[in-house]
């Protein structure tokens, strides 16, 4: 083998310019390019710095840049500095809003899923803040001249130090500060986030509170409480909390721009301790936010207009090298020299971290040497075998698979980070009834559901998607599709759900449930491998639409759009609409349609093996098996690899840990 076939073997085996980033700060270790965006860091923590100094100063942030120019690294960069004066800063991402009538509703969610995900220490963002929260306390007792605090009730005091705090959410913090059983923990914050039924609401010691159930400006003035709340919260404890609205793409409608800058002048003027960051676009915030935008908004967003560089040509290749060095010690700069050589001209300044670790990648994929014409001036283009139409699509079908897979095992390592979400669902099932061949899709959002429905080739469809964990919220969705049904004996009516949302303590929803189903209705209750598929597309669409998807054609270098997706979407299966459900009375497992991937089961098992021998006892559990394929470009599901498995008894051995699936060689395989 020559050396350049080792090098390439090496990268291949070992990827180093897989997208691997983690969305959440404090998880991102990948390398980071310090040089580069500087000046930006710099100019966020002042604001952190003066947020936490005077929390009720109103202050907002607006980004500009490319997707993929860095945020997540910058951001992991101030947290560490926050860290290493044990300071503590809150972080929150709010993606795309969908609904102008829902975005107070909306951001609550949003902030509450934020806070729910761990940070050290096994505590999530919330423990922190209430640990804080708890400190001032005591300091302020303290202060007062008391001694023995344990006798105090907090609550009441609390009230007097934050005058304007909703006494409901100072009785969820005393229920989560009061216990240490993390599902009572998750029903305070779902109780804060959606609502719970009245079973749940009287366990935990609350009122009921079904937002569901409520007019959508009574649910909106509901939310906005919760949230001046949460502001106050954060400037007792002295905690600043950096709320980032990223994708904003895909918001091109005026009254829904018009909604978000709302949200904007409610966390700049409203909630003390909130720094709002927006990152976007140059073109997007000129040609489409900005018009759209109320003078007060936008004029005070750009007071803090901070840029976002791409980069030179030595943070380029700097930028390559970190990350081979960060896989290949001893071999670095015998890996980097090739790979500088294959780039050749292709590289060049003016590009985005991201895309300079896509070209990284794609070179390392490719036979060809890439093309070193550029057909938009910047953009590199890399040619492939064939210039033929053909090849064009098979290239972006792989990109966009490879882009839904990546979601999906984001999605599986985080799923606090995707609760049920009737939005999310719909934009999932609206995109894959629009793939499908002349079927015309119109939704509308009732009250505790969303109803989707469609015609194709004559045929009526429609459905019903109920996420909020309230019985009368299911219950009234499966009465209007028995009505329905009974109305249009030609409709075919699916109710869709998840085993997070629906129990099976709801005898009375249950026996409707089962009605619904002897009335012809078909039942889907996304149990936690099922929901990835979905919550995978929705995350997916966002990507595109936020133009966060580069393709590297025979054409040139272009982001892909909607259209790009439907043969991928196609190939998907979310649900049988031929009819048919294998679930039983709500609560069993639905049909699952996984993709299934076209790999080489023989090239699967070699690189299996080369894995499992390098493994200690020859063994791996399933889900670093497939972190190493995937640094193989192998992408492939759980479900999928597993069925290979079992295909394949005389050379692998699966079996259950107390946590994992075990994957181990058999006795007559040990060697590659």
């Amino acid at each position: 083998m020559s050396d350049n076939n080792a090098i390439i073997k090496e990268l291949r085996e070992n990827n180093p310019f897989m997208s691997s980033a983690s969305p959440l700060p404090w998880n991102n270790t990948t390398p980071d390019l310090v040089q580069l965006n500087r000046v930006a860091s710099e100019e966020i923590e002042s604001l952190i710095l003066q947020k936490r100094r005077q929390p009720s100063v109103p202050l907002a942030g607006l980004i500009l840049g490319e997707p993929g120019s860095g945020k997540t690294h910058m951001l992991t960069r101030m947290l560490r500095k926050l860290r290493l004066h044990a300071k503590l800063a809150i972080f929150v991402t709010v993606r795309t809003f969908l609904d102008p009538e829902s975005v107070r509703h909306h951001l609550l969610s949003e902030i509450l899923i934020s806070l729910t995900q761990f940070h050290s220490a096994n505590k999530s963002q919330f423990d922190m803040l209430v640990n804080e929260v708890l400190e001032s306390f005591r300091e302020q007792r303290l202060n007062d001249g008391f001694t023995d605090i344990s006798k105090i009730d907090p609550k009441i005091y609390m009230a007097r130090d934050m005058p304007g705090i909703d006494k409901r959410v100072l009785k969820c913090l005393s229920i989560y500060s009061g216990t240490t059983d993390k599902n009572v923990k998750w029903s305070v914050l779902e109780w804060l986030r959606e609502g719970l039924d009245d079973e749940d609401s009287h366990n935990l010691g609350l009122p009921v509170r079904d937002v569901n159930s409520m007019s959508v400006p009574a649910r909106e003035s509901e939310a906005e409480k919760i949230l001046v709340s949460l502001g106050l919260l954060l400037a007792y404890a002295k905690v600043p909390m950096i709320v980032c609205f990223d994708q904003l793409d895909a918001m091109k409608d005026r009254e829904l721009i018009q909604a978000w800058g709302s949200v904007i002048n409610l966390l700049m003027n409203d909630l003390s301790g909130v720094l709002p960051l927006c990152f976007v676009k140059f073109t997007i915030w000129n040609d489409i936010l900005k018009p759209n935008l109320d003078p007060s908004v936008y004029q005070r967003l750009e007071h803090h207009r901070i840029i976002m560089k791409e980069c030179s040509l030595d943070q380029a290749k700097l930028l390559i090298y970190d990350r081979i060095a960060a896989s290949f010690r001893d071999s670095a700069n015998e890996k980097y020299n090739w790979l500088i050589s294959r780039l050749g001209d292709t590289l060049k300044p003016g590009f985005s971290p991201r895309m300079v670790i896509e070209l990284a990648n794609k070179v390392i994929f490719t036979d060809d040497k890439p093309d070193t014409t550029s057909t938009s001036g910047r953009k590199p283009k890399l040619k492939s075998e064939s210039g033929s139409g053909s090849e064009s699509e098979s290239e972006i079908f792989k990109t966009i698979r490879n882009v839904y897979n990546e979601e999906c095992r984001k999605i599986k390592a985080q799923p606090s980070s995707w609760p049920p979400s009737a939005e999310n669902l719909t934009l999932a099932l609206s995109t894959w009834l629009d793939a499908r061949e002349n079927f015309e899709v119109t939704s509308e959002n009732k009250r505790g559901h969303l109803k989707i429905q469609g015609e194709s080739g004559g045929k009526k469809y429609s459905f019903f998607i109920v996420t909020p964990k309230v019985h009368i919220s299911a219950a009234n969705a499966l009465k209007q599709a028995i009505e329905l049904m009974n109305q249009s004996p030609d409709n075919e009516c699916f109710y869709v759900s998840e085993t997070k949302v629906h129990k099976r303590t709801w005898r009375r929803t249950n026996e409707i449930l089962q009605d619904f189903q002897d009335n012809g209705g078909h039942a889907y209750i996304l149990d936690k491998d099922s929901r990835i598929d979905w919550y995978g597309l929705a995350a997916l669409v966002n990507r595109i639409d936020n133009g966060d998807v580069d393709l590297f054609l025979d054409s040139g270098h272009r982001t892909a759009t909607r259209d790009d997706i439907r043969e991928f979407v196609r190939s998907l299966k979310l649900l049988d609409t031929g009819g048919g459900s294998d679930v039983n009375a709500g609560v069993s497992k639905a049909q699952t349609h996984r993709t299934k991937l076209s790999i080489d089961p023989n090239i699967l098992g070699r690189s299996l093996l080369t894995i499992l021998n390098k493994s200690p006892m020859r063994m791996i559990s399933i889900n670093k098996a497939m972190e190493n394929l995937s640094k193989n470009s192998i992408q492939i599901s759980e479900s999928d690899l597993a069925a290979f498995l079992k295909a394949n008894p005389e050379r692998f051995k699966l079996f259950s840990s107390k946590s994992d699936m075990i994957i181990s060689l058999t006795d007559n395989d040990k060697k590659p």
